[in-house]
């Protein structure tokens, strides 16, 4: 298929987003769209991250809200872990969260699955930073 006309962004096999697999995931509000991040808002994020992190055998050391888009690391802890299962749900109840406020996600988030050597300590602080 002509990449021009596929509306989704490749993705790796879905093993890769399963287990232990570490993935910087960027999400941007639809038509890169500014003003979502209000106080009441901000609350509701941390309880749908908090929710979708148990839920699914995952941490998120860090992330970064900006004026149109977000950053996280998510990380498996579990050998059942499925961030593509995650990623769906938190999506799925952030959009209904931004709906509320007038806003909502572009149609697919970007995502890097990181390599080993990028899962290394001092790799992943300049990731961070």
């Amino acid at each position: 298929m002509d990449a021009r006309n596929n509306k989704h962004l490749p993705r790796l096999s879905p093993e890769c987003y399963q287990g232990d697999a570490s993935v910087h995931w960027t999400m941007t509000i639809q038509d890169r769209a500014t003003g979502w991040l209000r106080p009441i808002f901000l609350y509701k994020f941390r309880e749908l991250l908090t929710h979708a992190m148990f839920r699914y055998g995952l941490v998120c050391p860090i992330y970064c809200l900006m004026s149109d888009h977000l950053h996280a690391l998510w990380i498996g802890i579990d050998a059942a872990s499925d961030q593509l299962k995650a990623m769906k749900y938190f999506r799925k109840h952030m959009n209904s969260a931004l709906g509320k406020i007038g806003f909502q996600l572009q149609h697919q988030p970007h995502d890097r699955v990181l390599r080993d050597d990028e899962r290394k300590e001092f790799a992943l602080w300049d990731l961070v930073n």
